[in-house]
């Protein structure tokens, strides 16, 4: 049994310190510092080792002309980071990034919105996202740019691909719940802490669904008065170009409960024919 497992530890010890990947497509383009958490992997970015952390005065920014839902699903974006605190999946959930002062080096206090709708009329997130599938890949077209500075850009010419950015640019951030100025303390609690994505209060009951009264009330610990720990980015400066490889994503026909004739299944799955 010694003998099989050998191989097998020495072949994962190489994948985990790979820097890099490489995707199966000659579109994809990296250059990594430290590894990308985000999936699906973005068509081409590069990352760096710098860790930039959320200003309490973070605020998302857009030009004032930008459909209802996007401004909607921003502000969302805004008022819910503080919320969620999700860990760094590791030993010390994160807190390796972090050295004796225990600090920020890099600060981010603006995410800023800029749709580009020359080529193309403001249409809302939901009039792109019902177009044809063979059209909806250019549509979800996003630049992501966070420097080392205080101000972070997403780039689009359409609301969807703006809203594919703020996706990606929402799942880039941990929370490193460390509150004491002690390094040895913070990293004790960054271990022990159990790793919720939301907080208590903010959980919907089993079977609900929809909002309640609680998911507008940030009073707690999820609000920026009352932030406790660091929202941060490990990977910095991120410089990020994406966009979908498919039209569609995934198709599942359940002939078992509806009939799908012959042609139907040729309209859906062309090179079947």
């Amino acid at each position: 049994m010694i003998t099989y497992l050998i191989p097998l530890f020495a072949a994962t010890a190489f994948l985990l310190s790979t820097k890099s990947v490489e995707l199966p497509s000659s579109q994809t383009e990296i250059k990594a510092g430290r590894p990308l958490n985000v999936l699906p992997l973005p068509t081409r970015y590069t990352t760096g080792n710098k860790v930039i952390c959320l200003s309490p005065e973070f605020s998302i920014k857009f030009d004032s002309q930008i459909p209802e839902d996007l401004r909607k699903a921003a502000q969302r974006v805004e008022d819910g980071i503080w919320v969620h605190k999700h860990q760094y999946l590791s030993v010390k959930r994160g807190a390796e990034f972090f050295g004796e002062g225990n600090g920020c080096e890099y600060t981010l206090s603006t995410l800023e919105i800029i749709v580009d709708h020359q080529s193309h009329h403001m249409a809302s997130i939901m009039d792109s996202a019902i177009r044809p599938a063979e059209d909806r890949p250019e549509l979800e077209v996003y630049t992501l740019s966070i420097p080392l500075g205080d101000r972070a850009t997403i780039k689009s010419a359409t609301a969807l691909g703006a809203y594919r950015g703020l996706t990606t640019f929402e799942n880039l951030f941990y929370h490193h719940p460390a509150n004491s100025e002690d390094p040895a303390e913070g990293q004790k609690s960054s271990i022990l802490t159990k790793p919720d994505s939301l907080g208590e209060a903010h959980q919907l009951p089993l079977g609900s669904a929809g909002q309640t009264d609680q998911d507008n009330d940030l009073s707690d610990a999820g609000s920026r008065s009352g932030v406790k720990g660091k929202w941060y980015a490990p990977a910095a400066p991120y410089e990020i170009e994406d966009k979908p490889a498919f039209g569609w994503r995934a198709v599942m026909l359940d002939t078992s409960r509806n009939w799908f004739g012959k042609e139907s299944i040729l309209k859906v799955c062309p090179q079947g024919r």
